[in-house]
């Protein structure tokens, strides 16, 4: 970010301060630059700097307490400051007050990749005004709302067809033994509102039976993330066909993987994965039709299985939304092992896939 005289700015919050005998090391990123010396006047600099201040006003302490460093000292300064280490503290930005105080970390976060076109604050805005579905609020679902939330997701819409059973408490954040009996979605609200008042939640109480039964609840959403996992593989599919003709990016999580991110007429989605599948397994297909006539039984479930999940796809939406990082299940899937190990598994387009077929009628109907 261009810095002029008169700004006030202060030593990015994500900088690392490191000592390592008489060398202190600061670190941003991939970059570093240290100082060969450091004593007790390094130290109030430091604070100084951490604080805040103009350039004037930093070099006028250096010529105080500098001494003999006073050169190294400036020398020092300009450096860090020509290579991004400093932020600018007098940004203009749309956040409410209330907001910017609640996602304070969360906006130091980003000053890491602020540029001199997007500010750390724009970052924050673009989570602030987004949109994300999320269908499905059990083990993972409720993790992800929860999530969410932290984030600063500003709109929340949430679908689920299910009341709360005592056996979800081993591993959902979201419910308490009073609500046993009760719709997910409406206590779902409730703690939302409780904990995050400022970020508008909505919910329906429902389950998707086809993809045209989620197209209602897609207008204006960003980002739609499904943690249902019945029927098996169908409701993977629903949820890619109506993204895939409203053109919206979404991924899935079930037991141990998520993703891909898919990115409509961009990137593979999950039943790319499964038409690989088939290809390899032609009698896979009708297994899983005749897997789904079967009666269910469960495989048990514990906490961290579903925390962990939920971890990696909230972060997922996290860098896709604010465009900060770029997401890791962009033709890939996350996958947990039992012992808790994870690997990353790539996925290619098919072109076999049902899902993103319908990407080709949408651009030749437009």
């Amino acid at each position: 970010m261009k810095i002029m005289e008169g700004n006030k700015i202060r030593l990015r919050s994500r900088v690392r301060t490191i000592v390592r005998g008489t060398e202190m090391i600061f670190g941003l990123k991939n970059s570093f630059n240290s100082l060969k010396c450091w004593d007790s006047s390094t130290i109030k600099l430091l604070q100084t700097w951490r604080e805040g201040g103009t350039i004037q006003e930093f070099f006028s302490q250096i010529r105080v307490l500098g001494g003999e460093n006073e050169h190294s000292y400036h020398q020092f300064l300009n450096t860090l400051i020509s290579e991004g280490f400093f932020e600018k503290l007098d940004i203009k930005h749309n956040l409410a007050m209330q907001d910017y105080a609640r996602w304070a970390k969360t906006v130091d976060f980003f000053s890491e990749f602020e540029t001199d076109e997007i500010s750390r604050f724009d970052y924050m805005e673009r989570l602030r005004n987004s949109k994300v579905l999320v269908v499905g609020l059990g083990g993972m679902g409720s993790w992800v709302l929860y999530q969410l939330l932290c984030l600063g997701i500003g709109n929340i819409y949430i679908i689920d067809g299910d009341r709360i059973e005592i056996t979800n408490l081993n591993r959902s954040i979201l419910y308490t033994p009073t609500d046993v009996g009760r719709w997910k979605k409406d206590c779902a609200i409730e703690v939302a509102q409780k904990f995050a008042p400022t970020t508008k939640v909505e919910g329906h109480v429902g389950y998707l039976t086809s993809a045209e039964s989620l197209t209602p609840y897609l207008d204006g959403v960003d980002l739609v993330i499904g943690c249902a996992d019945q029927p098996l593989w169908l409701v993977q599919q629903w949820i890619g066909e109506a993204c895939m003709q409203k053109q919206i990016p979404f991924i899935t999580g079930t037991g141990g993987k998520v993703g891909p991110l898919c990115i409509p007429g961009k990137t593979a989605c999950i039943m790319c994965h499964l038409a690989g599948l088939i290809e390899k397994n032609p009698d896979l297909e009708k297994s899983i039709e005749i897997q789904r006539e079967l009666p269910t039984g469960h495989s048990g479930g514990i906490v961290s299985s579903g925390s962990m999940a939920a971890s990696f796809i909230a972060g997922e939406a996290f860098r896709y939304i604010s465009g900060a990082m770029k997401p890791t299940t962009l033709n890939s899937m996350w996958g947990m092992q039992p012992n808790l190990t994870s690997q990353i598994i790539p996925v290619k387009k098919h072109s076999a896939c049902k899902v993103c077929e319908i990407n080709q009628l949408v651009k030749s109907e437009s």
